[in-house]
């Protein structure tokens, strides 16, 4: 048996294949373990005619384990259901979680899903050497970076940080996966992984490691280009990293060059302080769809949540980039924090409503702050974070813009009345219709009716006019 199985779990559970993402971490595990002479197979469900099947199929056959990642949102129900599954089909194929929110808490995820092991942090090590103990002796509970739960014994093990350059890690194995790339006619990349930041609210500090900011020089990013064109016949290019340019020099040399190879560049995320100097031409230049978030124009807010934003920067950038013609322009604002009131909801919709005007292809999308297991913002409301009911289930809940699920889990926000979280609903809603005309586009959303039925919204958007 030479077989490990890795599954993305993101996928949805009421309608199928909704939103899928491209399973970046798995391809980088895959390519840890074919380089070591294992055998990987991806299921990746909206690339699969019965994936199910597939899995069911390469269970019975034997594999080494059976991996997936988990984080919040409706993949952690795929991931349960996924790993009872295999377990009646072969008790003894260990099941090993990955992620965020497993690495979080992983006492939750053995007490509540049957997982045999973690692999705590990053995860091309410690799943090759996984692999081997498990083919060489059953078990693997003794392996410094992946926490286990054996015959009822628990054993936590500590987090794995990266050690060493990006620049020596081997290219992802995306010629797995040629048929996302081609249905998308786009390669995803990552230059960088974690962040030099600490927002109160993220889960980065827990996974990556606090402040940690791990980066691939600009060579290599244009190497790996390179390698991927002439792989899949394709010339555009997206960024999924989270902080592309906390280094502008390295940015502006990634950019600059993808365009004098004639490549494109559909997306790139990064923080607002990182949009500076010459980069802006640059990104104006070669990029079509721009994202940084605002989160909050409170500054009350902003210092819960520790994350300073200068909003007449974001005005500025938000009218430059409009007026040099970058196609997609996307940001976003979070609500219902503890402790928040309706001044700080204020600054938001004045704030939107400005940014509104200076563009007409800007997506606001409004967020609802979910706690994790290890944000550091709960730290201020001891009085809440005791009463939060971390459990799969209803972190399986989290639905960060809830304007389709509409639901918000109370026991994930105690804080919240039953109230408050219609209130929050309709919040989402309103917002969605005045500030993102895609979504306003897709969904119809009565608002005269909510307004009728909400005072507390109603004032709050008073004077706000109707969108073009």
């Amino acid at each position: 048996m030479s077989t490990v199985l890795l599954i993305n779990t993101y996928f949805a559970t009421k309608e199928r294949y909704s939103g899928c993402l491209p399973a970046y971490g798995l391809y980088a595990i895959s390519r840890a373990l074919l380089d070591k002479g294992y055998k990987v197979a991806l299921v990746e469900q909206d690339m699969e005619e019965d994936p199910i099947g597939r899995i069911k199929g390469l269970v019975e056959d034997g594999v080494i384990f059976a991996g997936m990642t988990v984080y919040m949102g409706s993949n952690i129900t795929n991931a349960v259901r996924l790993s009872r599954m295999i377990k009646e089909i072969s008790p003894k194929t260990p099941v090993v979680w990955g992620g965020p929110l497993a690495t979080s808490s992983p006492e939750m995820c053995f007490l509540q899903a049957p997982v045999d092991y973690i692999a705590m942090g990053m995860g091309e090590e410690s799943s090759v050497l996984l692999a081997d103990k498990l083919r060489e002796t059953g078990r693997a509970d003794e392996l410094e970076n992946v926490s286990s739960h054996i015959n009822g014994k628990m054993i936590i093990r500590d987090k794995y940080f990266f050690r060493g350059e990006l620049d020596d890690l081997p290219y992802v194995s995306l010629e797995n996966s040629p048929a996302r790339v081609y249905r998308d006619r786009k390669i995803p990349l990552l230059s960088s992984r974690g962040c030099p930041r600490s927002c109160a609210f993220c889960y980065n500090g827990t996974f990556a490691g606090s402040k940690k900011w791990y980066y691939r020089s600009a060579g290599s990013v244009l190497d790996e280009m390179g390698h991927w064109s002439r792989h899949f016949g394709l010339n555009s290019f997206y960024f999924i990293d989270d902080n592309l340019l906390v280094d502008p020099g390295r940015a502006q040399a990634i950019l600059e060059g993808a365009m004098s190879r004639g490549y494109s560049i559909e997306a790139v995320r990064g923080h607002i302080g990182d949009y500076s100097g010459d980069l802006l031409e640059i990104i104006a230049r070669s990029v079509d769809k721009l994202s940084f978030s605002i989160e909050s124009a409170s500054p009350r807010i902003q210092g819960l949540i520790n994350k300073s934003i200068n909003m007449e920067k974001a005005r500025r950038l938000f009218g430059y980039f409009t007026g040099q013609g970058v196609e997609t322009l996307t940001t976003n604002f979070m609500f219902g924090f503890p402790s928040e009131t309706d001044e700080d909801i204020s600054l938001n919709i004045q704030a939107a409503v400005e940014l509104r005007a200076l563009s007409r292809n800007l997506r606001i999308v409004p967020y609802i702050y979910t706690p994790q297991p290890g944000d550091t913002l709960m730290r201020s409301f001891p009085e809440y974070l005791a009463k939060i009911n971390f459990t799969l289930d209803n972190l399986s809940t989290s639905d960060f813009a809830p304007n389709r699920t509409k639901y918000i889990s109370h026991e994930l926000r105690p804080w919240m009345s039953g109230k408050d979280i219609e209130f929050y609903l309709n919040l989402v809603l309103v917002w969605f219709y005045h500030f993102d005309a895609v979504t306003r586009r897709t969904q119809l959303i009565d608002v005269p009716a909510i307004m009728r039925s909400d005072d507390r919204l109603s004032r709050l958007f008073a004077g706000v006019r109707e969108p073009e």
